[in-house]
């Protein structure tokens, strides 16, 4: 798993749950033959990781690297902001359906 991107973040609901480190794309449900570097292009066949086709990191340029990390950096934020909204749509639900029960 770690070779393809993937380090674990268990839950109860899905003991198997891993992230990828570069793209954070979150997978579970894994089957004793499923391929993890396959897994993780169907997932996510954009991720950075994936176009590096298993050079080392230990030999990426330092060019290479600050790239890598620029786009980690760019997908940690998205993901970020995807979580902020997803919460804030929910507490406009809420309250949403507070303001309808004063009207009523």
């Amino acid at each position: 798993m770690a070779k393809a991107g993937f380090f674990h973040i268990p839950t109860e609901q899905e003991p198997d749950g891993v992230c990828c480190f570069l793209c954070f794309k979150e997978l579970d449900g894994w089957e004793p033959d499923d391929d993890p570097w396959t897994e993780h292009n169907k997932h996510s066949p954009k991720c950075p990781f994936l176009k590096l086709n298993g050079k080392p990191v230990e030999s990426l340029t330092v060019e290479e690297f600050i790239r890598l990390e620029i786009e980690r950096q760019k997908n940690a934020v998205n993901k970020l902001f995807d979580m902020k909204k997803k919460e804030l749509e929910a507490l406009n639900t809420e309250v949403r359906r507070e303001m309808e029960h004063l009207v009523d």
